[in-house]
């Protein structure tokens, strides 16, 4: 497994990212208390049900982190944005989910659920985590998302090396 920074993009910098690093620790304070049992290299199964990372290191976009979640067996990505990446897969459901009240207004047609009704304390955790939930398994049931309605079925082979200096 290789381990090198890799750099934020101009989105992540704009949101205030000095280092990829600082955002997977991010990550990592908001997965909830499940244990994390490993980390994958690109394309590499899980051995067991659970929560697993997968080793991105050549990849800061989020095209190429889409494509190998899917590559790994992930059918369903819940794709978190701040700033509002209308990002879809073509090999993977993609769910697009904001807590930031100006991106899910604005980008409505990208954005699959909003968490703001939360954050502002219109609704509980245990309320949005049961809709949020619920979307899930009316997405696996065949319900469209909202870049499956717009046709974005974004790819990218992963390949260890950058010819454009994405990642």
């Amino acid at each position: 497994m290789q381990t090198c920074e890799v750099p934020p993009t101009p989105g992540n910098k704009a949101g205030g990212l000095t280092t990829m690093t600082e955002k997977n620790l991010g990550s990592f304070k908001t997965k909830g208390h499940g244990r994390m049992l490993g980390i994958l290299d690109c394309g590499q199964r899980p051995s067991r049900p659970g929560m697993w990372g997968i080793n991105q290191v050549r990849g800061a976009n989020d095209a190429y982190a889409t494509t190998t979640l899917a590559m790994s067996g992930c059918h369903i990505c819940l794709f978190t944005t701040g700033r509002g990446n209308p990002i879809g897969n073509a090999c993977m459901t993609t769910i697009k989910i904001t807590g930031n009240p100006r991106t899910a207004e604005m980008l409505s047609d990208m954005i699959d659920y909003s968490t703001k009704p939360m954050l502002y304390g219109e609704k509980s955790l245990q309320e949005s985590g049961k809709e949020l939930y619920e979307l899930m398994l009316r997405v696996a049931g065949g319900e469209p998302t909202k870049a499956e309605l717009l046709g974005d079925y974004s790819w990218t082979t992963p390949h260890g090396t950058s010819y454009n200096g994405d990642y």
